[in-house]
């Protein structure tokens, strides 16, 4: 949204609420930075926050900067209601941690401001999930603030994070079950999603969560990933497709690592979204451990490292 037109709305959101700062602010997200408005309301420690960007389709159809902040007022005001109630001890703090895992690249900024763990290009971070009444999903990054609001270290926050997670329902889904569900919803008639689904890879699975939101946290389960072997029978290759699920090929499938690694290059490329880019490796699991797969040409030059040093 133009700086011009995020002016005229502040200015009609400040004349409705007198009493609150409003302002515009740079906010780095999951996935890079993102323009916003802060109403910060008196005598409290929180602020609304709202991405204008959200709202261009409305600016695009013909609304006014004035009509558009006379409607952000009143999110505004609604969400002031409903805004969830954050944890007040330590211990309250530590039953909502888990874990979300995300590229490092792209996060590097906001990654100096968490605590996190690194695995290959994928940081693993902390999350805080909110407890609500009408049972909708809310959560916020855990911040180094938040560590010295709650007197932990970097430690204790994690260790907690991870054994939440552990502790989270993960499903293993064949992904043309996935979109049975999706065409059954849309009412196609069945002979019609059967002869579609016909044409479905069957040597891939999608490994999530219940909620399916960051469920490619799974990755730092070694439970449910040794789970998943007992049931393969074997070792089996892990594709990062997004940062809410994994897809899953077992050894005997048929696929290449060269053919597994360019699926993973074109879901990032052609479907993934910078705030759900997970990561551009190919994982292995054997059995033991997790661990990425390397190319030809970096195999070639850790053996002739390895030669010059022996």
């Amino acid at each position: 949204m133009k700086k011009e037109d995020i002016e005229r709305i502040i200015k009609e959101i400040q004349k409705r609420m007198p009493a609150c700062e409003v302002k515009a602010e740079t906010i780095n997200k999951i996935g890079g930075t993102r323009e916003a408005i802060s109403c910060k309301f008196p005598s409290e420690n929180y602020a609304v926050i709202l991405y204008p960007d959200d709202y261009q389709g409305l600016l695009d159809s013909g609304e006014s900067p004035q009509n558009l902040g006379r409607y952000l007022t009143s999110q505004i005001e609604k969400r002031k209601d409903n805004l969830p109630i954050g944890p007040t001890t330590a211990e309250e703090f530590k039953k909502g941690l888990y874990i979300q895992v995300i590229n490092a690249d792209i996060n590097r900024e906001l990654l100096e401001s968490l605590p996190h763990d690194s695995m290959e290009d994928i940081a693993i971070v902390a999350r805080y999930q909110v407890p609500k009444d009408n049972g909708e999903f809310t959560s916020f990054l855990v911040t180094k603030d938040n560590m010295q609001e709650f007197q932990m270290s970097q430690g204790e926050v994690m260790e907690a994070a991870y054994k939440n997670t552990a502790a989270q329902e993960f499903c293993l889904h064949k992904p043309e079950d996935i979109m049975r569900e999706i065409l059954q919803e849309q009412n196609i008639p069945e002979e019609a999603i059967d002869l579609y689904l016909s044409n479905t890879d069957s040597h891939l699975y999608m490994l999530t969560n219940r909620e399916q939101i960051n469920g490619a946290n799974a990755l730092v389960c070694p439970e449910v990933l040794q789970n998943i072997y007992k049931e393969f029978g074997e070792p089996y290759y892990v594709l990062p497709s997004s940062t809410h699920e994994l897809i899953l090929a077992k050894d005997s499938s048929g696929l290449t690592q060269d053919e597994l690694r360019q699926m993973v290059q074109q879901v990032n490329v052609s479907s993934v979204t910078p705030d759900v880019l997970l990561s551009y490796n190919l994982f292995h699991y054997d059995g033991r451990k997790l661990s990425a797969v390397q190319e030809k040409e970096q195999v070639l030059e850790a053996a002739r490292q390895h030669k010059l040093i022996h």
